[in-house]
């Protein structure tokens, strides 16, 4: 396997299991054992590589930009700012054929 380039067997065998368990409960749908899974997963890799996996600030940090759709709100503000700008327009416009 490509890991073997980097790792023994033996220090891959518990990821490798826990894996194997994350994928089973998926398949399964059970979320409480995936949860559970996904949480030893971590903390294998982790172990495995400290220098390389990500820390939790960081991997938080991911899951709000993934999960904050910048562009979706963007596209509110911005249709927001055009009928702003439409309606002091068409205030101002109003206002000099009164006169």
């Amino acid at each position: 396997p490509a890991f073997s380039q980097y790792y023994i067997d033996a220090q891959f065998a518990p990821i490798q299991i826990q894996l194997q368990t994350l994928a089973t409960a998926y398949v399964q749908g059970d979320g409480f054992n995936f949860s559970r899974a996904s949480n030893q997963l971590r903390e294998n890799l982790r172990a495995l590589s400290p220098s390389i996996y990500p820390q939790d600030r960081q991997l938080r940090l991911e899951y709000f930009y993934n999960h904050f759709d910048g562009f979706y709100r963007a596209i509110w503000s911005y249709g927001l700012a055009f009928l702003v700008l439409l309606i002091a327009h068409l205030r101002t416009r109003g206002g000099a054929l009164r006169k």
